[in-house]
C-alpha cells in the first residue's frame, strides 16, 4: 500500500520550492503507483491515468502549484480508496 506520508513529504518539498528533491520523491511514488496499479479494475485504472496525465502535464509546465494540487486533491483521495 502506498503511504500518504510520502505524498504529503512531496507536497512539502514542492511549497519549500525544493523542486529536485521533490521530483525524485515524485519518480519514486509514479514508479510505487504505476506497479500498484496491474491490480485495478478497468474503472480505477482510467482514473490512475487520467491522474498520472495530468500530473505529467502540470510537471512538462513546471506548474509546481498544479502539481501539488492534483497531489492533494486527486491522487491521495484515489490512494485512500484502494
Amino acid at each position: 500500500m502506498i503511504d500518504i506520508k510520502r505524498i504529503e513529504e512531496i507536497e512539502r518539498l514542492i511549497f519549500d520550492f525544493e523542486i529536485q528533491p521533490a521530483m525524485q520523491e515524485f519518480a519514486s511514488l509514479t514508479e510505487e503507483v504505476i506497479l500498484a496499479s496491474s491490480s485495478l479494475p478497468p474503472e480505477k485504472l482510467e482514473k490512475l491515468l487520467w491522474i498520472i496525465n495530468m500530473m505529467n502535464s502540470a510537471l512538462s509546465n513546471k506548474d509546481y502549484l498544479l502539481l501539488n494540487d492534483l497531489l492533494e486533491y486527486e491522487l491521495t483521495p484515489f490512494i485512500i480508496t484502494l
